[in-house]
Formats: structure tokens, C-alpha cells, sequence
């Protein structure tokens, strides 16, 4: 097994999970920026008023986005899958 198919087949799986991940740590960030600077602005500091609009925040970016996303996984494991023997030789 050549190394540079090895390091290839990381930079893809690495790649493949900052695209997964950008989406929902995007908005849980937008969301809690504008929510900590709410909170700035009123004082009143209840960990509640932050959670909850990343939740749902999350819930709705992982909704919109969720097919896409499982689709381009899904492309990635059947390619890596359907060519398993590229790897065990």
C-alpha cells in the first residue's frame, strides 16, 4: 500500500468532515455572537437565551442542508468502498 494513497485517502476524509461540520458550527456561531451581544446589550445573562436559537438554528441548517451533505458522504463511502482492494494490496 503506497503512503500517498494512504495521506490522499486522509485529505479527503478530512476534507469530507469540515464540510460536514462548517454548515452547523457556522451558524451555532452566528447565532451565538448575536446572542452574546444581545445579552450584552440588556444584561441579562441567561445561558437559556443563547442555547436555544443554536438549537434551533442548528436543527434547521441540519434540515436544509442535511440531504446534501449525507449525499456527498455517501458518494465518498461508495467510492472508497467500491475500490476497497486499492487499499488492502
Amino acid at each position: 500500500m503506497d503512503e500517498y494513497l494512504i495521506l490522499g485517502l486522509f485529505g479527503q476524509n478530512l476534507e469530507m468532515a469540515f464540510r460536514l461540520a462548517l454548515p452547523l458550527a457556522g451558524m451555532a456561531a452566528a447565532i451565538g455572537l448575536v446572542a452574546s451581544l444581545a445579552q450584552t446589550a440588556t444584561s441579562v445573562h441567561e445561558p437559556n437565551l443563547a442555547f436555544v436559537p443554536k438549537l434551533i438554528g442548528v436543527a434547521a441548517v441540519a434540515c436544509a442542508f442535511g440531504p446534501g451533505l449525507f449525499g456527498q458522504l455517501v458518494r465518498l463511502t461508495v467510492e472508497i468502498l467500491g475500490d476497497f482492494t486499492r487499499f488492502i494490496l
